[in-house]
């Protein structure tokens, strides 16, 4: 999870670089209509003192960060139903989950 959350820094610091006065996060979000998340929950800041954003949880290859210990996504999972339905154009996918 920690090289999943460092591989969103290249685009991040290329965005600050261009942009300097923006939000890289805002900026990626704008441009390609999805947002950038840490895998472990995180946020990316910046780090004045690299001069790269960094992840709070894992930090970045210059300092990095130990995180959390473990990640089970499935803790407190109580009951799943799952189901995919082909259509003409294409199918749908339906996800219900309790915790």
């Amino acid at each position: 999870m920690r090289q999943q959350s460092w591989d969103n820094l290249e685009i991040l610091n290329e965005w600050k670089r261009r942009y300097p006065k923006q939000d890289p996060i805002k900026l990626h979000e704008q441009f390609f209509q999805t947002k950038l998340l840490d895998p472990a929950g995180g946020q990316y800041v910046w780090n004045e003192k690299y001069e790269s954003m960094e992840s709070t949880m894992y930090g970045c290859p210059a300092q990095p960060k130990a995180g959390p210990a473990e990640l089970n996504v499935l803790t407190g999972l109580r009951h799943g139903n799952f189901g995919i339905t082909f259509e003409p154009q294409g199918l749908r996918a339906r996800a219900e989950v309790e915790r």
